[in-house]
């Protein structure tokens, strides 16, 4: 199971594989690289960027 599967099973969130995937897949990675104090607080803004994602296939 990739990053993008595993995230959204465990947040029923979903994300586009390009930007906002790459994005969380790099900040989890630093997470748990212990690259930011403990207690710190990190916000991600989600803005969508999905249409592709489901669109139907001609």
């Amino acid at each position: 199971m990739g990053f993008i599967d595993w995230f959204e099973a465990m947040h029923q969130i979903p994300l586009e594989p390009v930007y906002t995937g790459k994005l969380l897949a790099g900040l989890y990675q630093d997470i748990q690289q212990g690259d930011f104090s403990p207690g710190s607080r990190i916000i991600v803004l989600h803005t969508g960027g999905l249409q592709n994602r489901f669109a139907a296939s001609p």
